[in-house]
């Protein structure tokens, strides 16, 4: 594989007729990630994966939480309660939109796991 540093991989898109803008950008992630190396890994055994992880010092089922999604309960009753207790039965952080349909209390107490709230 041919290396080249992001100065240069911009002066090719510059000269594509990309703008200054896309540019620029393109030659930071170009230069971020060329200095990284993926190693495919082939023939693994992966019976036994583990996705557990720490998000905030504390311990997640996986590298993921449920997102802020607002309003939810207009389009099915108590749907934040039931997206929560979801995210608690599969280790995942919940965070409460602050366009909930539920209150932060109701949430609290009809489920257990780490609760997060939007700001």
């Amino acid at each position: 594989m041919v290396r080249d540093d992001g100065e240069a991989y911009a002066a090719r898109l510059a000269e594509a007729g990309v703008s200054a803008t896309c540019v620029r950008y393109a030659g930071m992630l170009h230069t971020f990630f060329g200095m990284r190396d993926l190693a495919p890994r082939v023939l693994v055994d992966v019976s036994n994966v583990d996705l557990t992880t720490r998000i905030v010092g504390a311990p997640a089922a996986a590298s993921m939480l449920i997102a802020p999604t607002g309003a939810i309960g207009a389009g099915w009753p108590q749907a934040d309660l039931a997206i929560a207790r979801a995210a608690a039965k599969a280790g995942l952080a919940y965070t409460l939109s602050t366009t909930a349909t539920s209150s932060i209390e109701a949430i609290a107490d009809g489920v257990g796991g780490r609760l997060w709230f939007q700001l």
